[in-house]
C-alpha cells in the first residue's frame, strides 16, 4: 500500500509538472477557440490527480477493536484474562 506522504509527493510533482508545462508552451495571440484546450487540460489534470491520489484506497476499512478473553489451563481451571486485538 502506498503512503500518505509519498502519495502527497506524487500528486505534488504531476501538479508542478501540470504548472511547468503550461507556463512553458508560448501563447498565440490569434487563438480563438482554445479555451475549450485549456478547459480539456484543466479538467484533464484534474482527474490524472485524482486517479493518482484514490489509486490505492481500499474497497472496504478494517475494524479492529480490543476485547478481553478468558484463560483456562489444561484442567479448566480459570486463569484470568488477557486483551486480544480483534479485526474483521
Amino acid at each position: 500500500m502506498m503512503r500518505i506522504a509519498s502519495k502527497l509527493t506524487a500528486i505534488g510533482a504531476m501538479a508542478a509538472l501540470f504548472a511547468g508545462l503550461s507556463v512553458a508552451t508560448p501563447a498565440q495571440a490569434d487563438c480563438d477557440g482554445c479555451g475549450a484546450g485549456i478547459a480539456a487540460g484543466i479538467i484533464g489534470g484534474a482527474m490524472l490527480g485524482a486517479a493518482i491520489a484514490n489509486s490505492d484506497q481500499p474497497h472496504y476499512y478494517r475494524r479492529c477493536w480490543i476485547e478481553h478473553r478468558a484463560i483456562y489451563d489444561e484442567d479448566g481451571d480459570y486463569l484470568g484474562r488477557r486483551r486480544v486485538r480483534v479485526c474483521r
